[in-house]
């Protein structure tokens, strides 16, 4: 940070998101995962789903700006959808993979990339920007992850949830991006 002085909004802001992650982060590593690549996505991506949800909320605390209000409530909307298909789907999809283990180790490659790029987003008294500093590299990581499960094929009911996982967030990654532009924010890691 620079030695920049946060502010109290900015202070009480920043001390909930990275509970969020860190709660996000402990559900992730330590969801039980089986053999099934599809149940290891869902067993994951609920979780992710989750913060994204929390993330918002919290933004909507302190935050009064129109163009990320709507956007942190499109997220939870979205969010809450997406977690009732992936529940909806868990009982449908007992598949066994022997491509299991190279599909965790891509999807951890994934997981840690996000966190490490989570991490250090946050920087500055703009919540605003911060928030959608943080956002882009958890849907990012959304992205990925589903794209990784379609790849190794996962069960045919999962495959909508995932492909509106990657729809979903790739827009919702395009307009943060435009709001970061426009607001002069720059972009951090």
């Amino acid at each position: 940070m620079n030695g920049l002085q946060l502010n109290t909004n900015t202070k009480a802001y920043l001390e909930n998101y990275y509970k969020i992650l860190s709660d996000m982060t402990y559900e992730m590593t330590s969801a039980d995962l089986t053999d099934s690549i599809s149940q290891n996505f869902i067993a994951l991506m609920i979780p992710h789903h989750r913060a994204a949800i929390r993330m918002s909320e919290n933004l909507l605390t302190y935050s009064d700006n129109m163009n990320v209000r709507t956007i942190a409530r499109n997220i939870i909307t979205e969010q809450l959808e997406s977690i009732d298909a992936l529940t909806a789907a868990a009982p449908l999809c007992t598949d066994a993979s022997a491509d299991t283990a190279v599909f965790q180790c891509r999807s951890w490659q994934i997981i840690r990339l996000m966190f490490c790029q989570m991490n250090c987003a946050a920087a500055d008294n703009y919540i605003n920007c911060d928030f959608m500093r943080e956002m882009i590299p958890h849907h990012m990581g959304g992205v990925r992850l589903s794209q990784t499960a379609l790849c190794f094929g996962v069960c045919p009911e999962l495959v909508p949830a995932a492909e509106g996982i990657v729809t979903r967030q790739k827009k919702g990654i395009r307009q943060m991006n435009m709001l970061l532009s426009e607001y002069g924010c720059s972009v951090r890691c």
